[in-house]
This record gives structure tokens, C-alpha cells and sequence, in this order.
């Protein structure tokens, strides 16, 4: 079996590394994938390489497409899911979504059937995570609107300001409560427009996200409403519902996926999500000991 790794997918050298390491994890399993330092597809049984993809003139991008493009069978790594660091424009996190075939919840392969809970007791317990008990119902807690970084590939084209106006506009047909719309870690700008829009809604604020306000936020909120944002999966360890819109959130099948029924909030059973969603992350030693690829071969 061929196996490509595409070094030059990864826009930074830390990224990089992770696909060596990838590299060292498949050969412990007797395989010998090639390094590919060119910046075009090269023909491969299988090609391995870093981040997602979108219509972009910068070189890492067109890679991608081409490699998604042109192979049968590939394998994404991305951000995490679990236990994310503060974000940074390079982020330094130490674990990775690792997929095949796409990166998003439902386009990408991660695991078959039901996993066990193996892996949500090692990542538990690394970042020191449970699932918390469900927020206590408040009649004057706020609903929270996350948006995310525009343009993200994650967004499909959505254009998120648009989204979250016309979600704050659903919620307000049905709820007086008070919406706070949360910005990403990342300071980027939204088309005035729709921040004008959104501003003309009664009882509506803007909340700067930050990783020290995260956690806070959430224990305090009715429930939040999400597109693909990782923002849901914070949502849901931390005991606040999500309303998950979109079919690649990693929380859709765990969640309402309606904003008009934000007054009407459902608490689903967990378990077996966070048992799975472990199962789509898998941290540097991992990668690098074979342990991840002896995972993902399986599924490939």
C-alpha cells in the first residue's frame, strides 16, 4: 500500500512535525509511507495531510483541494475537539482530529459503531474534564449565539454574521431572554451591515470570547446555538444544551437542531457521544507511537 504524506499541506513548521510523527506511527505497524515535500499531488494509495481546505490562492490550500480532489482515500488531521487551548493564530494544542475522507462531522469517517469509553477516561483525565450535571433552568438566563472565524472552511460559504442574525431573529419570534452573541477568540471583523441588524434586535449584546470567559459564559447561559463551531462541544461537557444547525457539528446528533425551539430545550444522553467524539482525537504520542494509525486503519 502507498502511503503520501504531504508535508507541504501544513502552514507551519509545529503541523509539520505532527505529520513526521504520523509518518514514525505507521512505520511502527511495519508500513513505509512516503514523505512528499512537493507542492502538487503526487499518486498515492492513500494521502495523509494537515488542516482543511477551501478555495484559497495560498499554496497549502491548493494542495489540499488537489489532494481531495484526486485521491480515493486521505486522512485529515485538524484542531482538536477536546480540551482546546486558548487560540492563537497557529495553534499549539497538543492533540488532533484525526479523519478520513473530510474533517466535519458528517463527511468525515472517524470511527465505526459504538466505542468505548476507553478514551474519554484517558482524555478525562488528561485535561481534567467531566460531563457536567445540565445547567439548573433559569428563567432570565441568556441564550448564547457563538460565531466563528469568517471565511473558516468549517462555514461551507455560510457567511456567519448573516447566520447569526437571522438565528437571533428566530429566537426573539420566540423568546424575550436575553441574547449575547460571542465573538471568537480571534479578533476579526464583521460586515457592519449585519452587526447594524443585529444591534436594532431588543435585548442583544456582544460578548468578546476569550478562553477565561468560556467556561464562565456557559455555566451561566439557558443554552447556546451553534453552526459548526467547536464552541458546541464546550457546550455540552460543560452541562449548557446546544442547538447544533448545521450537520457537520460534532454535536448534531446530540442536540435539537431547531433555534425556534430554544424555549423547548431537550437534554440528551451523553455517554456514547463523548465516547465517540473521543475517538476523533488522538494526541501527539499517540500519533507518533502507532497508536492512532492502528485506530485508523481499521476505518480506512
Amino acid at each position: 500500500m502507498n502511503i503520501g504524506i504531504f508535508l507541504k499541506s501544513a502552514n507551519d513548521i509545529y503541523f509539520e512535525q505532527a505529520l513526521v510523527y504520523f509518518a514514525e506511527g505507521i512505520k511502527q505497524h511495519g508500513e513505509n509511507p512516503i514523505l512528499i515535500d512537493a507542492e502538487t499531488y503526487q499518486d498515492c494509495d492513500i494521502s495523509i495531510f494537515f488542516g482543511s481546505w477551501k478555495s484559497s490562492n495560498y499554496l497549502h490550500h491548493k494542495l489540499k483541494n488537489e489532494i481531495v480532489k484526486k485521491s480515493d482515500k486521505f486522512v485529515c488531521l485538524e484542531t482538536p475537539l477536546i480540551g482546546r487551548r486558548e487560540v492563537k493564530p497557529i495553534f499549539d494544542d497538543d492533540s488532533f482530529r484525526v479523519g478520513v475522507n473530510g474533517f466535519l462531522n458528517n463527511n468525515g469517517i472517524f470511527y465505526k459503531g459504538e466505542c468505548p469509553s476507553d478514551r474519554w477516561d484517558l482524555i478525562s483525565k488528561k485535561f481534567n474534564l467531566k460531563l457536567d450535571d445540565w445547567n439548573v433552568p433559569d428563567p432570565n438566563a441568556p441564550i448564547l449565539v457563538a460565531l466563528q472565524l469568517p471565511h473558516d472552511a468549517s462555514l461551507r460559504g455560510c457567511n456567519i454574521i448573516e447566520w447569526a442574525f437571522s438565528i437571533s431573529k428566530q429566537i426573539r419570534s420566540v423568546s424575550e431572554r436575553k441574547i449575547v452573541i460571542r465573538t471568537p477568540q480571534l479578533e476579526k471583523k464583521y460586515e457592519k451591515k449585519w452587526i447594524d441588524e443585529l444591534m436594532n434586535i431588543n435585548n442583544i449584546f456582544f460578548q468578546t470570547g476569550t478562553k477565561k470567559n468560556l467556561i464562565p459564559t456557559l455555566k451561566t447561559s439557558h443554552c447556546t446555538v451553534t453552526y459548526t463551531s467547536g464552541l458546541a462541544v464546550d457546550s455540552l461537557i460543560n452541562g449548557c444544551p446546544t442547538i447544533a444547525c448545521n450537520e457537520g457539528n460534532f454535536c448534531y446528533e446530540v442536540s435539537q437542531n431547531d433555534p425556534l425551539e430554544v424555549e423547548n430545550i431537550k437534554y440528551f444522553d451523553r455517554s456514547q457521544w463523548i465516547n465517540n467524539l473521543s475517538y476523533c482525537q488522538w494526541d501527539l504520542l499517540e500519533i507518533k507511537n502507532g497508536s492512532c494509525w492502528e485506530h485508523i486503519k481499521k476505518i480506512i
